[in-house]
C-alpha cells in the first residue's frame, strides 16, 4: 500500500488586524488509519475567531475545491482553547502522495469574517464561512444554496464611495446622481430569496417533488411580502411604536425568526446597499453589463415572462447572481416626494431614503425582471420601480441583507 504523506510540516498564520485572536501550537498529524484522516489541532487564543485552513504539498497550494470536507472546528465561529479539525484526504486524492504536507491557519476576528458565510435554514448546523467562491462546498452554485441553505456575500462597503444613481439626471423617476459612502460592510444574498428558503423559514418544507419550483424566486407568497417578512406596522426610517429602531423587526415575522435561529440582524437592503452590490466597482447602466451583454447575465421577457431557477446566467463582479431580471426585489426604502430627492452630485453617509412616501405611498423595488424587456429603463441599474403599501408587489422576491458582526 503506498504511504500517503512524507514528511508532515506545519506552518501558521495569523489574520486578523491586530494581534488579536492568535492561533498557536498547530500540529498535523496523520492517523494512518484506512480513511487517511489528516488531525489538525491548534489552541485559540485571547478571544473568539473564525478560523480557516488552507493546506499546501511540496510548497504548491491544493485546491481550495479539494478541502471542503474538513470537519470539526474550521469554517466556524471557534471559541478560546484547544481545537481540532479532520481532513478526510484520501476523498480529494485517493491515488496521490501528498508530500510535505503544510496547513496555513488563519484566525479572523468576528467581526471582521471571509467572503462568504452559509446559513442552515433546516436548523442542523451552526453559519459556516469560506474564504472564497472556491472554498464553498460542492460550489455556490448547489442547489443546496438555493433551498435549504442562504448563502451570502460580504461586500467590501466600508470607507467606500460609490458613485449611485442616474448619472445622466435625464430622468425623474429615478435618484439623481449621488456621491453615497457607507461606514461598515454588510452581507447580501448570492440569489434572490426562493420559494424553497422560505419555506423552510416558515418551517414548512417543500418536497423533493417540489424541488423545480423550490428553487425559483418566492413570488406571489403572502409570507414574502415587505410587511410579512418584517411585521406589520414595523416601518423605515421612523421608528414606530413598538421598534427599538429602524432596522427593528417583529420577533415572530419571518426575519424575526431568522435572526433568533441564525443569531444575525437580517434585513432588506436599503436602496443604496442594493445598487452599491449590483453595480459591484462597475459604473454602466446595469447590472454587471452593458446593453449588448445584458441577456448573459439576467432573465427578462426577451426570454421569458414567468421567473426560473435562480444563479443560471453569469454573476456580477460581487458573484451576486440576478441582480438584474428574473424578478424585481424589495428595498427598505420609501418612494419618496419630489423634495426629498437628493440634489445631484450630493454627499451622502448610509443613507436611509426618504422619511415621507409620495402622494400615492409607494414603496420601492428594484431590479428589472422577467416581466420587462432587458433594453427598457427598468432594467438599468438606478431604476426604482413603486408600488403602493396596499397593493401586490408582483413578480417581486426579497434578497436578503445582514451586518457582518453578529447580534451580541
Amino acid at each position: 500500500m503506498k504511504t500517503l504523506f512524507s514528511t508532515l510540516a506545519v506552518a501558521l498564520t495569523a489574520g486578523a488586524l491586530t494581534a488579536r485572536p492568535v492561533i498557536m501550537d498547530v500540529a498535523l498529524v496523520n492517523e494512518n488509519d484506512r480513511n487517511k484522516n489528516v488531525v489538525v489541532t491548534y489552541t485559540l487564543a485571547d478571544e473568539d475567531a473564525i478560523v480557516t485552513a488552507a493546506f499546501t504539498a511540496d510548497n504548491v497550494s491544493i485546491p481550495p475545491a479539494a478541502t471542503t470536507n474538513l470537519t470539526g472546528d474550521v469554517n466556524v465561529r471557534v471559541g478560546v482553547g484547544v481545537r481540532r479539525f479532520v481532513w478526510p484526504v484520501r476523498a480529494a486524492f485517493p491515488q496521490t502522495v501528498l508530500k510535505n504536507l503544510k496547513v496555513y491557519l488563519t484566525a479572523w476576528s468576528v467581526g471582521q469574517p471571509p467572503a462568504y458565510v452559509a446559513f442552515d435554514l433546516t436548523g442542523r448546523d451552526c453559519p459556516r464561512y469560506y474564504v472564497s467562491d472556491d472554498a464553498v462546498p460542492g460550489g455556490v452554485l448547489s442547489r443546496t444554496y438555493k433551498i435549504d441553505k442562504l448563502l451570502m456575500r460580504r461586500i467590501p462597503a466600508a470607507g467606500v464611495e460609490a458613485k449611485l444613481g442616474d448619472v445622466t439626471g435625464a430622468r425623474t423617476s429615478e435618484c439623481p446622481m449621488r456621491l453615497v459612502s457607507f461606514t461598515e460592510d454588510y452581507y447580501i444574498g448570492v440569489f434572490e430569496l426562493t420559494a424553497g428558503q422560505c419555506a423552510w423559514m416558515k418551517g414548512k418544507p417543500m418536497s423533493e417533488a417540489d424541488e423545480e419550483s423550490a428553487v425559483k424566486p418566492t413570488i406571489n407568497d403572502p409570507s414574502s411580502t415587505w410587511e410579512a417578512l418584517r411585521g406589520k406596522g414595523f416601518s423605515w426610517p421612523a421608528v414606530a411604536d413598538g421598534q427599538t429602531s429602524a432596522h427593528a423587526v417583529y420577533a415572530k415575522s419571518l426575519l424575526g425568526k431568522l435572526r433568533t435561529s441564525q443569531g444575525y440582524a437580517f434585513d432588506l437592503p436599503t436602496d443604496a446597499q442594493w445598487e452599491f452590490a449590483a453595480r459591484a466597482g462597475q459604473r454602466t447602466d446595469y447590472p454587471g453589463a452593458d446593453a449588448s451583454s445584458l441577456l448573459e447575465y439576467g432573465w427578462y421577457n426577451d426570454e421569458t415572462n414567468a421567473v426560473v431557477e435562480v444563479g443560471l446566467k453569469r454573476p456580477n463582479g460581487f458573484g451576486l447572481y440576478d441582480m438584474g431580471g428574473n424578478a424585481l426585489e424589495h428595498v427598505l426604502d420609501l418612494y419618496g416626494t419630489s423634495a426629498e430627492t437628493p440634489a445631484y452630485g450630493s454627499r451622502q453617509t448610509d443613507p436611509v431614503g426618504p422619511t415621507t412616501p409620495d402622494e400615492k405611498s409607494y414603496r420601492t423595488r428594484r431590479g428589472g425582471s422577467c416581466g420587462q424587456t432587458c433594453v427598457g429603463g427598468f432594467a438599468k441599474v438606478y431604476a426604482r420601480i413603486p408600488y403602493g403599501f396596499d397593493n401586490w408587489a408582483a413578480l417581486t422576491a426579497p434578497r436578503l441583507v445582514c451586518p457582518v458582526c453578529p447580534i451580541e
